[in-house]
């Protein structure tokens, strides 16, 4: 696999744990294997975040000869036998600093790869239009990570930690603030619920500061946690809260979703298509307009007059959808894909994928 991310997200952890009995998992560069190895036909270079190949560039024409040097290495491992599965977790980089580099190496990996494989239609539909073909395409959703993740608190305990009462309703909001994950647009929402409920909502939000202007969230009702958020401290974040907000404006993959599920939390989220092929409006969520603060506000409203049976079911959904898909079934599909030699169809259509399904 490449690129070796496993410190910060646990999904090739778990993805590598699952894929074990069928392969040996490393994590690398090609080179490191071209050298190794004259014949790479039992090797397959499983991509992920594929922005990692030209990331150390600093202008846009060493961004150009890093692809370019991928390609030819790639090409190279293609010719001895070596196979190339790419799972895109982001259709573009959060941060497309060198969109032309970006484009090319696209190409180049939809060229190369057996497999790609895809957590939603709509990624998959997007991909189509630079040309990847039907076949190569494996739909898979992002699978359930709460493994990764101590789970053995009360709800309780976990608001002591954060000095709340268990009158309140809680809005939490969990990673790192990006621009596209609109974080203004919560802050705005929120604020303007807080003014009509004072002390009677509370917002978490916890994650690193990517830049000054979101380090100022401090505010009534606000419990920031402006850091990088341990594994230990993360079942405290979500058990806290009453529901998981995502007031991102774009998102092709959301393991903050899949996790929030997975700890049974309602979710609060802009109608995207991506995330609306996991969850429905009034079934594990209450959705609202991208990109619209207004109503995300009446989103936020709604959900603190929510009646406790209506909430418990929007739990009790979250959680069943949250744990349906699993990292044992994604390493099923991408064995009998390579063993196939090729991705079987074309990806389903609506809300909910069979689970354990190879597109």
């Amino acid at each position: 696999m490449f690129p070796d991310y496993r410190e910060t997200v646990p999904y090739q952890s778990l993805l590598a744990c699952a894929l074990t009995p069928a392969f040996s998992v490393t994590f690398g560069w090609l080179d490191s294997l071209l050298a190794k190895h004259g014949d790479c036909t039992q090797i397959v270079f499983h991509i992920h975040w594929q922005n990692a190949i030209y990331q150390k560039a600093s202008s846009p024409l060493e961004a150009a000869q890093a692809v370019g040097e991928f390609a030819r290495d790639l090409a190279c491992f293609r010719a001895a036998g070596g196979r190339v599965i790419w799972t895109v977790h982001n259709l573009e980089p959060h941060e497309n600093t060198y969109p032309d580099a970006e484009a090319s190496l696209k190409h180049v990996i939809i060229a190369e790869a057996c497999a790609v494989h895809v957590h939603s239609a709509a990624t998959a539909e997007a991909l189509a239009e630079l040309g990847l073909p039907s076949g190569k395409i494996m739909l898979y959703p992002h699978p359930d990570m709460l493994a990764a993740y101590p789970n053995d608190i009360t709800r309780s305990q976990a608001r002591a930690y954060f000095a709340l009462g268990d009158a309140a309703k809680v809005f939490t909001f969990f990673g790192m603030l990006r621009n596209y994950k609109g974080v203004d647009i919560l802050r705005g929402a929120f604020r303007k619920l807080w003014l009509e409920k004072p002390g009677k909502v509370a917002l978490i939000v916890a994650g690193q500061a990517e830049n000054t202007k979101h380090r100022y969230l401090y505010a009534d009702g606000v419990y920031r946690i402006p850091r990088y958020i341990e594994d230990s401290t993360v079942q405290y974040v979500f058990t806290a809260a009453d529901f998981s907000v995502l007031p991102y404006r774009r998102i092709s993959t959301s393991g903050v979703l899949m996790l929030g599920l997975a700890f049974g939390r309602p979710m609060i989220l802009p109608k995207l298509p991506s995330l609306l092929e996991i969850v429905a409006d009034r079934r594990e969520a209450l959705t609202f307009e991208p990109g619209d603060s207004e109503d995300l506000y009446k989103t936020l409203n709604f959900a603190f007059e929510l009646g406790d049976a209506e909430y418990r079911a929007l739990c009790g959904n979250a959680l069943a959808t949250g744990r349906r898909f699993t990292f044992s079934q994604l390493a099923g599909c991408l064995v009998r894909t390579l063993e196939a030699g090729h991705a079987a169809a074309d990806p389903p259509r609506g809300a909910a994928h069979p689970a354990g399904q190879a597109a």
